[in-house]
């Protein structure tokens, strides 16, 4: 069991650590102003641009508490932090911050957001709301690996929900570990399937495109949720916290 502890103003980041924060997404509008209130104007305007409302707050309290929290970290002013990108639009700490070591992902799904921030460790982090109006049966054939596919065909029925939805952000948490997102190829790993075993890249078929040594973190960020952590290497503890809008 995940346990979510209060966020702490004084916290400092260590390679020792992998700290998560969890946000709820369903928020009143004067919550959702203040973490929009840090957004750079490119993500105040990206934001606008996206028609759907709940898919619009997602992003601007996953963006804005990732801003308000590396404000803190550093000291900085949230506003003023530059975000660069990297070739398949993974973000970094730009700037005057670009070398302060600091990695740093989140993710969003219905009513829950997460970001996760480390030093020195390459990382991605996926969140996936369980939901049954899916026909995840034919998305496991589609997209899993051929390997992926036989392990989930093999497990008992009751299971075979949350399977999909823990192996799918296993996947999409290694992909965006190693800066590529799902334009890096679904298929070009295996992961393991079975949401009660412990999480594991299993084979990879990247022709060292993607060096260092992969770990995967099953949380437990929610009733009717999954989510994973991938870090680069493994020694370190993960750290969760709850975050709230006046934090």
């Amino acid at each position: 069991m995940t346990h979510w502890k209060p966020s702490r103003d004084d916290l400092q980041l260590s390679a020792d650590y992998v700290d998560v924060w969890r946000v709820s997404t369903s928020l009143k509008d004067k919550d959702v102003a203040k973490f929009d209130s840090v957004l750079s104007p490119d993500q105040r305007t990206r934001a606008q641009r996206m028609r759907v409302a709940e898919k619009r707050q997602q992003y601007i309290i996953a963006q804005g508490l990732t801003r308000i929290l590396l404000g803190k970290v550093l000291d900085a002013d949230p506003k003023a932090l530059r975000f660069d990108r990297g070739p398949k639009g993974k973000p970094y700490l730009g700037g005057s911050f670009a070398n302060a070591g600091i990695q740093f992902n989140m993710t969003h799904t219905s009513h829950l957001a997460l970001v996760a921030m480390t030093l020195n460790r390459e990382l991605g982090i996926d969140v996936e709301r369980i939901r049954e109006n899916l026909q995840w049966q034919r998305l496991a054939q589609r997209y899993f690996s051929p390997l992926e596919y036989r392990s989930y065909s093999s497990l008992p029925k009751g299971v075979g929900l949350r399977a999909f939805f823990t192996c799918w952000t296993r996947k999409e948490a290694v992909l965006k570990a190693i800066g590529t997102g799902l334009g890096g190829g679904l298929g070009s790993f295996d992961v393991s399937v079975d949401p009660d075993a412990p999480p594991a890249l299993l084979g990879t078929r990247w022709n060292g495109r993607f060096h260092g040594d992969w770990t995967l973190n099953q949380l437990e960020p929610g009733a009717g949720y999954v989510a994973t952590l991938v870090t680069e290497r493994d020694g370190f503890e993960v750290r969760c916290w709850e975050a709230k809008p006046g934090d």
